[in-house]
């Protein structure tokens, strides 16, 4: 996989899951294919972390408040928009609140500053939320919909937001809805299923399975996400609607049952009459405007992952 190298490369939120998979990714390219120069703009200072990470990266680490107008002035550059709450708290009103006001001083940059090119993250989830039952009182009482209607609803309305403005001043603006995802990183987000299910296997033994084990996730690897999103820069006319995410069916009982086979861990299911939902991305327009594919199995990568939890264990 070869990535053209860009002048300057903006990334905020760049403290997340998505941007430091970016940021492992770029890190592990030859110098001809690395930005020559990395912005990253966040709320919260980890610029030691962060430098002496990735030392290979010219990165110019700078603490933003985001939720104020964005006054800084970055001329020939690439944006990627990831800046939302990562915390379990995500689907809060606050954060909900918080992700319409960051997408609103994104616009406005936009429309001031003229970027190259912009990739906005959005959630897979925008497509619509489809639960295990079909019937018209599953879907009324489907909890997980319940909570997560702010949600969607303020990654829908910053989606109108940017799309609006990328046709009053014409720009390139690809918003790409992320879905689940899988890697080394994804072991820092202990909310997501897959990294409290290999956690709990290496750590405890014991898989604990606390919602519908019927749900259905697909898991893209870390390094095809990366490489997707940087792709979206080097196609002349790629489509202003993409999704990012495998399209590959697994449900949580596969998952949880793939990683007890491979440890030896036991598996506990609670609550196994819980609402549950279909989740997975329909990437094949994707793969043709962006020219890309999935390179790694899920199963491989949980392997991978499991090696690595091992590794942190010891």
């Amino acid at each position: 996989m070869i990535v053209q190298a860009v002048e300057n490369l903006v990334i905020t939120g760049s403290n997340g899951f998505v941007g430091q998979s970016l940021l492992s990714y770029l890190d592990a390219l030859s110098f001809e294919e690395q930005p020559r120069r990395i912005i990253t703009l966040n709320r919260t200072d980890h610029s030691k972390t962060v430098l002496s990470k990735y030392q290979r990266l010219n990165i110019e680490y700078r603490l933003v408040d985001l939720e104020q107008p964005w006054e800084f002035q970055i001329p020939n550059s690439n944006l990627i928009n990831l800046a939302a709450d990562g915390s379990t708290e995500a689907y809060s009103e606050k954060a909900s609140k918080l992700f319409i006001k960051i997408g609103t001083n994104c616009g406005e940059w936009i429309k001031q500053n003229s970027p190259l090119k912009v990739f906005h993250a959005s959630s897979g989830a925008s497509f619509g939320v489809v639960p295990l039952l079909a019937d018209n009182e599953s879907r009324n009482n489907n909890g997980a919909s319940v909570v997560k209607k702010k949600f969607l609803e303020s990654r829908l309305a910053v989606e109108k937001i940017l799309t609006a403005m990328g046709e009053e001043v014409d720009s390139n603006i690809v918003i790409g809805r992320l879905f689940s995802f899988i890697g080394p990183n994804i072991l820092k987000k202990n909310q997501y299923a897959v990294a409290s299910f290999i956690k709990g296997a290496v750590q405890q033994n014991l898989i604990t399975v606390n919602g519908n084990p019927n749900t259905v996730r697909s898991y893209l690897h870390e390094t095809d996400m990366s490489y997707w999103i940087l792709r979206s820069f080097q196609v002349a006319k790629p489509a202003s609607l993409v999704s990012i995410g495998s399209s590959t069916r697994v449900t949580i009982s596969e998952l949880a049952e793939f990683i007890a086979r491979v440890t030896g861990a036991k598996i506990e299911y609670l609550n196994p009459n819980a609402p549950g939902d279909i989740y997975i991305a329909d990437n094949l327009e994707t793969l043709e405007s962006l020219g890309v594919s999935e390179t790694k199995n899920w199963q491989d990568a949980v392997i991978e992952c499991i090696e690595i939890a091992k590794g942190q264990k010891n």
